[in-house]
């Protein structure tokens, strides 16, 4: 398994290539579910950023990854939220990338929920 240096924002663990590709979609919703749960903004801002890169990565190197693509649709809809102005494309790909966790596991009702909720505030967001 890879290793990182402890201080947050020096960078992603090493994977090697032997790894399952799940490990990225995983590393990458924790840190999602993290910055969910810090206080200071600069922290959350960073651990958002950081579940974006991974993800798309996983995404990238697994195309047909449903939790990967759900995963980073949060990841851009929590950055939206954090500046809806700035980060307005963000709320347009959280929007397509829920649509396409929803075209690879068409049987999800959490995925269609969040879809659903995503469409709403795209809709509601400032231009």
């Amino acid at each position: 398994m890879g290793s990182a240096d402890p201080k947050l924002g020096s960078g992603e663990p090493r994977f090697g290539s032997g790894e399952p590709k799940s490990i990225r979609v995983n590393y990458g919703a924790m840190c999602g579910q993290i910055a969910g749960a810090v206080t200071d903004p600069a922290q959350k801002k960073l651990l958002l950023q950081r579940s974006e890169d991974v993800l798309r990565t996983a995404i990238y190197l697994n195309p047909d990854s449903a939790p990967a693509a759900h995963n980073l649709a949060i990841a851009l809809s929590r950055q939206a939220d954090m500046d809806p102005i700035a980060n307005a494309r963000k709320r347009q790909e959280a929007v397509f990338y829920f649509a396409k966790a929803c075209q690879l596991d068409p049987q999800n009702a959490e995925f269609r929920l969040h879809l659903n909720l995503a469409r709403e505030q795209a809709a509601r967001a400032p231009s």
